[in-house]
């Protein structure tokens, strides 16, 4: 009946289900009449805007979680702003904004913790794209390619020849200067892309 009278449904916990309520209730103001039930019987309950979750006292779970990318107000944040974060479960961070400590009943836990890992993968995803999409300094992209110019050291540029018992022995392909490596790999791309 005050289910009704505040137009959500609720749902029990399994040792919610076993209690048994008898008495008058004065439900005029369905919201105090459900506040004094859920004080007096020692019970737990969460909102989610569309049910109402009660649980026994002893039913109430603790979560420590961490996560890597977001912090405590950027959670905070998102369950207020989808009307899920309730001030009589606060989250606590420690130090670091990494890690979270929460205590409430179990699907406001499952919620969170939900909540704070899909957070975390979107942002984790948004810096993989970055890292995959940034040009390193003194680049230039082509496709899904990079072409960077750098200075080389001790090696050679060009190919090397020379006369070894009067043949003439040219150092080429893997043993070779740099120009004609890199021609050599852009003739093995252009060719495996030709028979593709």
């Amino acid at each position: 009946m005050l289910s009704d009278k505040l137009n959500k449904p609720f749902i029990l916990s399994s040792a919610v289900k076993k209690e048994r309520i008898s008495g008058k209730f004065d439900i005029s103001s369905p919201e105090d009449a459900f506040e004094l039930m859920v004080k007096r019987l020692s019970l737990l309950y969460f909102n989610d805007g569309e049910s109402i979750y009660i649980y026994r006292d002893n039913e109430i779970q603790q979560q420590l979680f961490q996560v890597k990318n977001i912090s405590l107000s950027k959670l905070k944040e998102y369950l207020q702003d989808v009307g899920l974060y309730d001030l009589r479960y606060p989250l606590r961070a420690g130090h670091d904004q990494r890690t979270f400590y929460l205590s409430g009943p179990p699907i406001y836990i499952s919620l969170v913790k939900a909540a704070a890992e899909l957070l975390d993968n979107d942002v984790q995803e948004q810096i993989n794209e970055n890292i995959n999409n940034q040009v390193p300094t003194g680049s230039s992209r082509y496709g899904d390619e990079f072409v960077q110019i750098f200075p080389l050291k001790n090696t050679f540029v060009q190919d090397r020849t020379y006369i070894l018992r009067d043949e003439k022995v040219v150092f080429t392909r893997y043993n070779n200067g740099f120009a004609t490596a890199i021609y050599a790999i852009g003739r093995e791309r252009k060719n495996s892309q030709k028979s593709a």
